[in-house]
C-alpha cells in the first residue's frame, strides 16, 4: 500500500490536544470490537474519551446515559467485560490494556450489588480493588 502524501482538507488537520485519548489499533487488529454490540462499542468509545491516563473513569451510570445513547447500560458493560476490554466496580470503570495478559493475570472485577443499585464500595474496598484483589 502506498503512503498518501496529500491531505484532502488541509484547514482541518488534526492536532494532539492537551487532553488526549487514543483508540488502540489492536481493537481492529485483534477484532476486539467485533465481539461487541454497537451499544457496547459506543460505551467503550465514551469511556476511552473520558478516562484518565490509567484508563479510569468516574462517571455515574446516570451521567453516562445523559452523554451516550445506550439503552441497556448494564448489558453493554457486561459485553465489554466479557470481551476483556473493561473492569468495573461501581462507580469506577477501567478501560483495560489490549496487550496480551501475563500467564497469571490478576482477577478482573465486575462488582455490582443488585439489591442496592446505589452501592458504592467503601474506602477500604476501593483500596483492595485498586490493589488488584477481589472483594467478592
Amino acid at each position: 500500500m502506498d503512503t498518501i502524501n496529500f491531505v484532502i482538507c488541509p484547514e482541518r488537520l488534526r492536532e494532539i490536544p492537551q487532553h488526549f485519548s487514543w483508540l488502540d489499533h489492536k481493537l481492529v487488529k485483534n477484532r476486539a470490537l467485533k465481539r461487541c454490540s454497537a451499544e457496547a462499542s459506543c460505551l467503550y468509545l465514551f469511556l476511552v474519551c473520558v478516562g484518565d491516563k490509567l484508563g479510569m473513569s468516574y462517571y455515574s451510570d446516570k451521567a453516562i446515559k445523559l452523554q451516550v445513547n445506550v439503552e441497556n447500560l448494564e448489558k453493554a458493560r457486561k459485553e465489554l467485560f466479557a470481551a476483556d476490554l473493561l473492569a468495573y466496580t461501581r462507580p469506577f470503570y477501567q478501560v483495560l490494556s489490549l496487550e496480551i495478559p501475563p500467564i497469571y493475570p490478576t482477577k478482573r472485577l465486575l462488582i455490582t450489588d443488585k439489591s442496592n443499585p446505589e452501592y458504592i464500595p467503601t474506602k477500604e474496598e476501593r483500596q483492595i480493588i485498586l490493589a488488584g484483589r477481589s472483594i467478592i
